[in-house]
């Protein structure tokens, strides 16, 4: 299940992009991706066996698809009322440059 999960990464990455220096993996706002991953992964465990629930690949998409925008859309709200701060861009950009710094 673990490769059936890169194999869909990647293969999300190529088909939306192309596989670069400059795009890699996706990104954290192409959503999509997890959804993807999730059904594809869902679709090797039933293969394998080993999942309790069998679903359609569409089924586990929309399904997915639905929690993740949910979640996201709750975020914002508690954002936007003041509940919890949005992450600090800065620090993020810091991260991020460690992690390439890191790698090369």
């Amino acid at each position: 299940m673990a490769i059936a999960a890169a194999h869909s990464v990647a293969d999300f990455a190529d088909k939306k992009k192309g596989v670069n220096p400059d795009h890699i993996m996706p990104t954290m706002q192409e959503t999509e991706v997890f959804a993807m991953e999730a059904a594809d992964v869902a679709m090797q465990a039933i293969k394998d066996g080993v999942a309790r629930i069998e679903l359609s690949w569409d089924e586990v998409y929309e399904t997915t698809l639905a929690d993740i925008n949910e979640a996201r859309a709750v975020i914002d709200l508690l954002q936007k009322n003041g509940f919890i701060k949005a992450p600090d861009l800065r620090m993020l950009a810091e991260a991020r440059d460690k992690a390439v710094a890191a790698v090369k």
